[in-house]
């Protein structure tokens, strides 16, 4: 059950993360900010909005079955969880941003007008979570077991 979950789980990041940088790096640097282009832009992420919550949503509830596991297989490793929790705490930290950033109506309209650079946090922390995963799954035994 936990490989199914954990499959998800990545799947999940993936899709996440890859669909940021693609967004980030491809398709917005060939949309200007014209009031032609500004539609389209509009309309890509209306239907990206749909992708990053169903995203969020499996890697929460993912994410807290991974973190059964680790507790199951690691124990009570102090450093384990410290480092974990800095993984969580910058997870939510995306979070924040990618709701921000998707988020329908006026509220959030500032941090839309500098997507470019919260689109380069999204891929940064993205990149560093991964980093954090691959120790704790590298450097903990018990972990990739």
């Amino acid at each position: 059950m936990f490989t199914v979950l954990h499959a998800i789980h990545l799947f999940a990041v993936v899709v996440a993360i890859g669909g940021s940088v693609v967004l980030r790096f491809i398709v917005y640097p060939f949309l200007d900010s014209d009031e032609n282009t500004q539609a389209v832009r509009n309309e890509i992420f209306a239907r990206w909005r749909k992708v990053v919550w169903i995203m969020i949503i499996l890697i929460t509830l993912t994410g807290l079955g991974n973190a059964h596991q680790s507790a199951m297989r690691v124990g009570k490793d102090f450093l384990y969880w410290m480092i974990f929790s800095a993984k969580i705490i910058l997870a939510l930290g995306l979070f924040g941003i990618s709701l921000m950033l998707t988020l329908p109506g006026e509220t959030y309209d500032r941090f839309r007008r500098e997507r470019n650079k919260w689109m380069h946090a999204i891929v940064a922390l993205g990149g560093v979570i991964i980093l954090i995963s691959a120790y704790l799954r590298l450097n903990f035994p018990g972990i990739s077991q």
